[in-house]
């Protein structure tokens, strides 16, 4: 088994009028989650996925295995959520 990680929704949709988390924000989600984890020198796994099943409240992410899932997240808020994964388990 994997150890935990982070898993950030990246699906874009064929649809312009569809919701989805590339469409939403997702790659700065992934940038801020590398820029924060470089600043504070922390490993962070992190992995894609195509959909996570919260299309209209993206972007979305996922602690894993079995953890909470973040939607309508923003660049601004990723430090609390290495926050929270830090102390997850």
């Amino acid at each position: 088994m994997r150890g935990k990680r982070i898993i950030v929704c990246v699906n874009l949709r064929a649809s312009v009028g569809q919701p989805s988390c590339a469409r939403k924000g997702s790659q700065g989600i992934l940038d801020a989650i590398a820029a924060e984890s470089q600043a504070r020198e922390l490993e962070t796994p992190v992995e894609t996925t195509y959909c996570l099943g919260f299309c209209t409240r993206g972007p979305v992410a996922r602690f894993a295995p079995g953890g909470p899932i973040y939607t309508e997240l923003t660049p601004d808020g990723v430090s609390d959520m290495l926050n929270a994964f830090i102390d997850w388990h």
